[in-house]
């Protein structure tokens, strides 16, 4: 009989009761700081943002021993740690998360900033992470050359109007990080989870909820309102010569279509809603319009045996 196999129930609760213990901790400590009900989060002098950790561990001081575990275990496993922690001016919560984000975001920092001093010494990838850095955070540059940069993408989708010439144009976008008309995604099988496929979703809409465009409350309407004068904006800026209130009465009405096709909340928390496996000939033979093998090839994907399409079952394009 093996050792475990002979433990006392007496034992094995107790290990159970130490398990579940620390799990608890960490789940209590992950919460942080918040401002007590009906109070403000931040105080009359507020602290300081804390500078980023040099490093994260389990910490015996995060523990207040005066409170008792049974009575406010939240204040027994935290109470340390939150006296020591408050919340920083520019934020309305603060955790160990909180620090972890901080410790990450001063790693990736490092390493980008020793990447744009490299020197002669750079190696390709420290060249390419250099060059992108410095061209994100030179400001002035930025704003001195204003629209150029995508100059030549917006005069390739002005130019677009055929249907091949669009789906070349889509092909660029999602090659820019874009997911316009459909959204190209790799996920694990959900029917075999060992095997990786890769699923086709909808296109991102300029609205975040299906609902924001199909439902007539007061708030959906209102945030319809404010997505087309954001767009007028929007367009104005890229071109003033254009009619800008066209434009944006064009992307919303081309939105609004899409809107309907999306899954509902309820559907998306059907896993078998969003799993229609097909070969990538049935692919295109149910929406060939699209091209979508041909996108895939030019965006330089392999030859792919099969893949899922996430959309409502018998939907048309």
């Amino acid at each position: 009989m093996r050792l475990h196999d002979r433990m006392s129930p007496l034992r094995f609760g107790a290990s159970i009761l130490g398990a579940t213990g620390i799990v608890a901790f960490a789940l209590a400590c992950s919460h942080g700081s918040l401002p007590p009900a009906g109070a403000t989060a931040v105080a009359a002098t507020p602290p300081a943002s804390p500078a980023p950790p040099t490093d994260l561990r389990y910490d015996i001081g995060a523990i207040d021993p005066h409170a008792d575990p049974c009575n406010d275990f939240y204040a027994y496993a935290c109470g340390g740690w939150r006296a020591t922690h408050p919340i920083p001016a520019d934020r309305t919560r603060w955790s160990r998360y909180s620090e972890l984000d901080e410790l990450n975001q001063a790693r990736v920092r490092s390493i980008v900033e020793d990447a744009e001093h490299a020197g002669a010494g750079a190696t390709p990838a420290e060249k390419r992470i250099g060059a992108m850095y410095g061209a994100c955070v030179d400001e002035a540059a930025i704003e001195a050359r204003g629209l150029a940069p995508l100059q030549p993408l917006l005069a390739r989708i002005d130019a677009a109007e055929t249907p091949q010439a669009i789906l070349d144009v889509v092909a660029d976008l999602h090659a820019h990080g874009m997911a316009p008309l459909w959204d190209i995604v790799i996920w694990p099988d959900a029917h075999e989870v060992r095997r990786m496929m890769l699923t086709i979703d909808r296109g991102a809409l300029g609205m975040s909820a299906r609902s924001d465009y199909t439902s007539d409350d007061a708030r959906a309407v209102r945030l319809r309102a404010e997505y087309r004068e954001h767009l007028i904006r929007l367009f104005r800026l890229i071109d003033p010569a254009r009619d800008a209130v066209a434009q944006a009465d064009r992307v919303v009405a081309f939105e609004s279509a899409l809107a309907p096709r999306a899954l509902t909340p309820v559907e998306e928390r059907d896993a078998d809603a969003q799993y229609h496996p097909m070969t990538m000939a049935e692919l295109q033979a149910k929406y060939p319009a699209l091209d979508v093998p041909g996108s895939l090839a030019k965006l330089g994907a392999p030859s792919l045996e099969r893949v899922n399409g996430r959309c409502r079952r018998g939907s048309k394009v």
